[in-house]
């Protein structure tokens, strides 16, 4: 190294060869630094990246200015400001995606209620299908799932122990799909119905017979709730890991 000549940071040619295809066409570059457009907040991996060969005099400087600097400036520092914002950018994406799952879970079990499966002693519900979105939207779709049953059993002429006991059933089910989500998916794919399965077959039966007083016994009653719950939840949980798995990147950016 040349003596009063600045050394080159580390971290450019990190940048430029991985990420540079990825950042968006309004990064601009001139001769002594190079600027992100505030899109760039949105990369997960420039929150994970800390330069500790800086000099402390640039620390200081991205500290009091709050700005983007040199392109091997940290991200928490660059994007300090813009970052103030985003919590509450998340919590309404949140909202608005445990709206859809509720809304999808109500239509179809309208489409299950119009062929007389929706309730009762076999029933199979269409919407059991979408037990398995806690593993690839996070925990929104967990509420959205329970809000999802409780309001279409309620729209379905349910009773209150079937609103209150069958939304329990499926939260636990949610649950249970998202609490695998740190195992891959090639490993845990036909896992991720069985909470679903499991908390039907133990709850619906109970709410059967004391809630509409079915006269057929507990057992059979649990036979007929997981038959109709492996088809739904099960066939049809697995298939939509694999429809989800093939359009993840577009559909949860």
């Amino acid at each position: 190294m040349r003596l009063g000549r600045r050394p080159k940071p580390r971290l450019r040619n990190f940048f430029e060869k991985k990420f540079l295809k990825d950042l968006p066409k309004a990064y601009t570059k001139t001769k002594s630094k190079s600027v992100f457009p505030p899109t760039v907040g949105n990369f997960p991996f420039l929150n994970k990246i800390t330069v500790s060969s800086q000099p402390s005099s640039l620390k200081r400087k991205l500290r009091s200015k709050g700005s983007a600097g040199e392109v091997c400036a940290p991200a928490d520092l660059c994007f300090e400001k813009m970052n103030r914002f985003r919590p509450r950018n998340q919590a309404v994406r949140n909202t608005v995606l445990s709206a859809m799952v509720a809304a999808s879970y109500v239509v179809l079990t309208y489409f299950s209620a119009a062929m007389g499966l929706s309730s009762g002693v076999i029933q199979c519900r269409l919407s059991e299908a979408l037990c398995v979105l806690p593993y690839f939207m996070g925990w929104c779709a967990v509420p959205g799932l329970a809000i999802g049953c409780m309001l279409a059993n309620l729209l379905t002429g349910s009773v209150i122990y079937d609103i209150l006991f069958g939304s329990l059933a499926t939260l636990l089910g949610a649950l249970g799909a998202y609490a695998l989500r740190k195992f891959t998916l090639r490993r845990v794919r036909f896992l991720l119905p069985l909470s679903t399965i499991l908390s039907n077959a133990a709850i619906v039966p109970f709410v059967l017979q004391y809630a509409y007083h079915v006269p057929d016994a507990w057992w059979f009653l649990c036979l007929t709730v997981t038959v109709g719950e492996v088809i739904a939840a099960g066939v049809g949980g697995v298939l939509m890991s694999f429809l989800l798995e093939k359009y993840k990147s577009v559909l949860f950016r």
